[in-house]
């Protein structure tokens, strides 16, 4: 418990919105899940744990801090271009790709490269879109199978679930490859 708590430092001065949304969502789906089950104690539990870091962030120094970080747009103007940048080039070799991101051409305010924006656009540029529908269709299964655990008969595989959904729901927008051996191994 120890740990999970001090695992919170890093999330809140990481100033990363795509981590709090999707830390959110997964936190709610938990919710709902349990709801389903009619386990009013975890659902609580989750609530009271959304509800306690919510009055901690508004009424400590962290609430300007995390509205600053909304309103900060610095880096969405690069993204969009490297994104505009990959699906133009997607298109001419949707089949195998181009085996790995390259820098953007004709993308003067970023020196990233084309197809590093998100897990989606790495699969698509680098390997085409065979590759893309094979990672969809593995994580599909994985979460699928993952979800008929019921929370209570084994907690784990319940929390390795929500954390495989949230992995989902970065991939439109984070690279996943530094995580994918966890993600493997769950």
């Amino acid at each position: 418990k120890v740990t999970l708590a001090l695992s919170v430092v890093p999330i809140v001065f990481s100033l990363d919105r795509g981590l709090w949304l999707s830390l959110g969502a997964g936190f709610a789906y938990a919710a709902v899940r349990f709801g389903a089950l009619r386990d009013k104690k975890r659902v609580m539990r989750v609530i009271g744990a959304l509800f306690v870091v919510g009055v901690l962030v508004a009424v400590s120094p962290l609430g300007g801090l995390v509205t600053g970080r909304f309103s900060h747009k610095t880096g969405d103007v690069s993204r969009l271009a490297r994104d505009q940048a990959a699906q133009s080039q997607i298109v001419a070799s949707p089949l195998i790709g181009y085996g790995a991101p390259q820098q953007a051409v004709g993308v003067t305010h970023t020196s990233k490269s084309v197809g590093t924006e998100s897990e989606i656009f790495l699969l698509l540029y680098s390997h085409g879109i065979p590759a893309l529908l094979m990672f969809a269709g593995w994580m599909a299964y994985t979460l699928v199978r993952t979800g008929k655990q019921r929370s209570r008969s084994s907690p784990a595989m319940f929390w390795i679930h929500v954390a495989l959904l949230v992995a989902c729901m970065q991939a439109p927008y984070y690279e996943l490859t530094e995580r994918m051996p966890i993600i493997l191994t769950f």
